[in-house]
């Protein structure tokens, strides 16, 4: 066998070992540890190691034998001392091999040296334009905000660029398109982006064209949990749900995403109870709170409001003449009948709101999650609420578990209940300084006056 041929031999059986690790749990549904993993993967790599080791006097180059053993020692999810050592001696001894400079980079990533991680891809760079260097550069700007915050503004657009560029040399690149999305998502929880919602829909549009790429739909899981965490603030719940159970079926023994998961269904369950139980009050407690909604609880939305351009009025309304989206021109008006949840939540630590059910006039009730709010603020069973031009979601869908999650014990894991029904409206608040609580408008100090972040795993 030829020296190149000995060369692709080894590096397709290398990639086939990536592709074992990542496809672990799709291979082994019965597995009921991580440690099982760790081992099968410990197993086949010393095993091919080996291999590799016999035939070191067979390559080209000793510089191509290091990068193959340095590869195949990179297998292992965590840092590898042996892998860093055998890939540093080979761009001692080859310093124009670029596969090595990013392999070290990578290397350099899992053990937290962000900064020598950043030289080896600048070198990899400096001797060629490629993909696996300018995403890696596109991580690695935004952990150094981490270490100068100073300079998050200008990681932040470095970080993009590099994964643009990434994309320049191939549009139809999964994990190019994937690492921008997480870029968008970093940009629109920053201070800078005010969220604008336009960052937002980049990111999900990002998100999706990576989801086209088949080797990374399949292999992913940090994608479908960071997807899940970006619907879960736009309150897309069906997609959340689905996002979860996706990653949970690819690596089923991360605890976060089980907990995530369980947290998500629990919480729209109670959402469901509270709204059809009307918060669990007693019949003359409930119709006592909605027969004393009156026009005072408008306070100044009585008048109307008037923004930079125009004066707006006001025609106060219940929930039943509301549609799905910006209800121009209402004000709706109704009385807290439950809270549900701070923003700190131990079941699900990814829901950013404060949550509680409001009844209107009539009777009808609908859950409302109100974004941005101080810490230790929020609204109390009988407070009146207004709320302007309201944002109204509607919830209806159905999702069965099974349907999702192939794996039965895990299933076990996750609920006894197979079959769930979501259905209910919901009106979301950005500001709330838009509200008038009690019938006085909430000011400045009821913003928080950090970005509140769902916990998105870094690419």
């Amino acid at each position: 066998m030829s020296p190149n041929d000995l060369f692709d031999k080894f590096d397709k059986k290398i990639n086939d070992l990536y592709t074992f690790r990542d496809k672990y749990y799709i291979l082994n549904t019965s597995s009921t540890s991580s440690d099982d993993r760790t081992k099968d993967l410990t197993s086949k790599l010393d095993s091919l190691a080996s291999e590799i080791e016999t035939e070191s006097a067979n390559f080209k180059s000793k510089a191509l034998f290091l990068i193959l053993l340095g590869k195949t020692y990179n297998v292992m999810p965590d840092y590898s001392e042996k892998s860093a050592e055998l890939l540093t001696k080979c761009v001692k001894l080859d310093p124009n091999q670029i596969e090595a400079w990013n392999y070290l980079g990578e290397c350099y990533w899992k053990k937290g040296d962000f900064q020598m991680c950043k030289n080896c891809f600048e070198q990899s760079l400096k001797l060629k334009k490629n993909k696996m260097a300018l995403r890696g550069l596109s991580m690695v700007m935004r952990q150094l905000i981490n270490q100068e915050p100073k300079n998050t503004k200008m990681y932040l657009d470095e970080s993009i660029r590099f994964a643009k560029e990434s994309l320049q040399l191939d549009f139809k690149d999964g994990m190019s398109w994937y690492i921008l999305a997480n870029c968008y998502v970093s940009l629109f929880f920053s201070p800078f982006s005010q969220q604008n919602t336009s960052i937002l829909k980049q990111a999900i549009s990002a998100y999706t064209q990576a989801l086209k790429d088949e080797s990374v739909a399949q292999l992913q899981t940090d994608l479908y949990y960071n997807k899940s965490m970006i619907s879960m603030y736009e309150e897309n719940w069906s997609d959340v749900l689905i996002c979860l159970t996706k990653a949970l079926s690819l690596d089923p023994h991360w605890i976060e995403l089980k907990d995530n998961l369980k947290g998500t269904l629990n919480y729209l369950g109670k959402i469901v109870e509270m709204i059809s139980t009307r918060g669990k009050l007693k019949s003359k407690k409930f119709q006592a709170l909605i027969e004393a909604i009156q026009t005072s609880d408008l306070g100044p939305y009585s008048e109307g409001f008037s923004t930079e351009k125009e004066n707006v009025d006001l025609v106060q309304c219940n929930l039943k003449d509301l549609q799905p989206g910006l209800n121009q021109n209402k004000v709706l008006v109704g009385k807290v009948i439950c809270t549900l949840q701070a923003k700190a939540n131990s079941d699900n630590l990814n829901i950013i709101c404060f949550t509680c059910c409001i009844a209107d006039s009539n009777g009808d009730c609908a859950a409302m999650t109100i974004y941005n709010l101080a810490d230790g603020e929020g609204v109390i069973i009988g407070n009146s609420v207004a709320i302007p031009e309201p944002w109204m979601e509607r919830v209806n869908f159905k999702f069965n578990l099974t349907d999702h999650l192939k794996n039965d014990y895990l299933v076990k894991q996750i609920s006894d209940k197979i079959d769930y029904e979501f259905k209910f409206d919901s009106i979301r608040v950005e500001n709330p300084t838009v509200l008038v609580v009690k019938g006085k408008k909430w000011g400045k100090d009821k913003i928080s006056s950090a970005f509140f972040v769902p916990k998105v795993v870094q690419d």
